[in-house]
């Protein structure tokens, strides 16, 4: 049935705006929220500010209803707008201007602030105003699609297909051209301006406060209170009420952290629609030790209310920052607090953040490798061996001379040169070319490794190219098969030990009791690699192989905290960009 809207034209004094304003608020009355209240749509509050029923009908009674809002989407009407997706035929379905929700997130904060209300509960923002009222104007008379709709969509259009600026400025020169009454922005910098305003706009400073949160790769659990019903419109967040009650764990919900911070906030675990997030940090460089003057930091915020086969759902932004040599001298590391702790539920919470077991497990095979392969990233050099002879432990690894006698110019001269004694866990020339020649002839499935044939070198005496996943693989299937038959049985069994342990990590469902049990078993290994290995063997890396079972009880399974997913996304992003110094 079609809702006689002329009334809203009519002088407000008149019988017929009474009566259609009484209609009105009979209609409001069924859309009104927990607290009795509906958003206020006179000309002051334009659908920004919820009030009482009461109070709507004296603010538009006194200042009129806002003409604009012809479609009444947040009192009962739905409307029809075609969706601009990327498919060969255009899908009608039934939505909302996707637009009011990217305004209403965004003056959320400001709807509680007594600072930017006046007396009444109304907004005191005229840049607001202005935009919520763009909102409300149709790109063209009789279009249904709103002008700041239209050109979220634009831009979109732009970054997927990686238009230029100029580009971007011709298009809408002549589509200015071609609809003359048309609300199109005249370049792509006043249409970035607009967007920056609701917040979609690109700031180099708005991670600013995020870089305290920690340093390296980490997965940082969040928890948020505001209620989400639409993730890329039709995602609803489901939060795993039901846990697993046969020990395993299949999800983070089942990890104790989850559990506890439940228990710890009752309110918060009754209502199913509040998120809990993870944030991905990636590109810290604290210590300076990579090359580049500056160092950028990609944050991907995602969910972990959805079932494992949807839960990423990626946010991005970004932080450059040129190294301060001076900066770093004045300031130590870690002597920043992060601004997380100023959440109430922070500093109880007992998992943190995450290691990056991609990164992790990366690190400690390439040190394995490496040191068994006597490449030019081995942990045994000629310094390490100097350490041994120093501390007085191994005096068969020990630096040995060597003289040489040699003729010049019809005179025998003694050279003296030191030479590094074979350690055990270190491959010998042919055991090294046996290693090389197995992985080359490896034959994995599709789509489950990288092609090992062209990561060994020609000489068949190294592995080179080698990335995290084909690490991942290497530790998983191909190193404790390779060792085997080429290193001593003790240390080839430590190896195969760590092996299984970081197999155990990886599984999909993980047993408690097992994780239990691979925090003494991490120990031993632990303590068998440093009767193997010289002390510079043992980095930061090595070290936090002794945390990763505590962290799996506390966080549940590996495969939802780890990097894969968001390097792919990353790697996604950067495709988009154009300009590496303005990303």
């Amino acid at each position: 049935m079609t809702i006689d809207k002329s009334w809203i034209r009519e002088n407000r004094t008149s019988p017929k705006f009474l009566e259609g304003l009484k209609n009105f608020m009979e209609i409001a009355r069924k859309h009104v929220d927990s607290k009795d209240k509906v958003r206020c749509l006179c000309v002051k509050c334009v659908n920004m500010y919820r009030q009482l029923l009461s109070t709507v009908y004296a603010h538009i009674h006194d200042c009129g209803f806002l003409k604009s809002y012809t479609i009444w989407i947040y009192h009962g009407k739905k409307h029809y707008v075609s969706d601009l997706g990327y498919n060969s035929t255009p899908i009608n379905i039934p939505t909302t201007n996707e637009m009011f929700d990217v305004i209403d997130d965004v003056m959320a904060e400001q709807n509680t602030n007594e600072e930017n209300t006046d007396d009444e509960g109304r907004g005191m923002d005229p840049e607001f105003d202005a935009l919520f009222e763009e909102l409300n104007t149709k790109l063209y008379p009789d279009c249904e699609m709103s002008s700041l709709n239209f050109l979220a969509k634009l831009l979109h259009i732009k970054v997927t297909n990686k238009w230029t600026n100029s580009s971007f400025d011709q298009l809408v020169e002549l589509l200015r051209v071609a609809f003359p009454e048309s609300k199109i922005p005249t370049s792509h910098y006043e249409a970035k301006k607009k967007l920056r305003q609701i917040g979609l706009g690109y700031s180099p400073s708005m991670l600013a406060n995020m870089i305290l949160l920690c340093f390296g790769r980490r997965m940082i659990p969040c928890r948020i209170a505001r209620f989400v019903t639409r993730v890329d419109g039709w995602i609803q967040p489901q939060r795993g009420s039901e846990r697993s009650t046969d020990g395993m764990m299949y999800h983070p919900v089942d990890g104790k952290s989850w559990q506890e911070f439940d228990k710890r906030y009752p309110e918060f675990a009754k209502e199913p629609r509040n998120v809990h997030l993870g944030l991905a940090a990636d590109g810290f460089n604290p210590f300076g030790n990579f090359n580049n003057n500056y160092s950028i930091w990609p944050v991907i915020l995602t969910t972990y209310n959805t079932p494992p086969w949807i839960w990423k759902h990626p946010d991005y932004g970004g932080k450059k920052r040129k190294h301060d040599d001076e900066r770093k001298k004045r300031e130590l590391n870690w002597t920043k607090r992060s601004i997380f702790f100023e959440l109430e539920y922070w500093s109880s919470l007992d998992l943190k953040h995450n290691f990056d077991v991609m990164n992790v497990s990366k690190n400690v095979n390439e040190s394995v490798l490496n040191t068994a392969l006597m490449n030019d990233k081995s942990k045994d050099k000629k310094e390490a061996r100097i350490d041994l002879k120093n501390m007085g432990i191994r005096p068969d690894q020990w630096p040995k001379e060597k003289v040489k006698k040699m003729k010049k110019h019809n005179k025998e001269e003694n050279k003296k040169k030191e030479i590094l004694p074979h350690a055990s866990y270190s491959f010998k020339p042919i055991d090294r070319q046996r290693f090389c020649q197995f992985i080359k002839g490896v034959r994995l499935p599709d789509g489950f490794g990288s092609n090992f044939k062209k990561k060994v070198n020609d000489t068949e005496s190294n592995l080179v190219g080698l990335k995290s996943h084909d690490h991942h693989v290497l530790m998983q299937r191909l190193l404790p098969i390779g060792v085997r038959a080429c290193l001593p049985p003790n240390v080839s069994r430590t190896i195969i030990d760590m092996c299984t342990f970081f197999k155990k990590i990886y599984a999909w469902s993980l047993d408690v009791n097992d994780m239990r049990n691979a925090r003494t078993e991490v120990v031993k290994i632990l303590c068998n690699l440093e009767l193997i290995y010289p002390p510079t063997f043992f980095d930061i890396m090595i070290h936090l192989i002794l945390h990763l079972p505590d962290e799996a009880i506390l966080g549940g399974p590996v495969h939802m905290r780890w990097m894969y997913p968001f390097e792919r996304y990353m790697k996604k992003l950067k495709n988009y960009v154009r300009n590496k110094a303005k990303p």
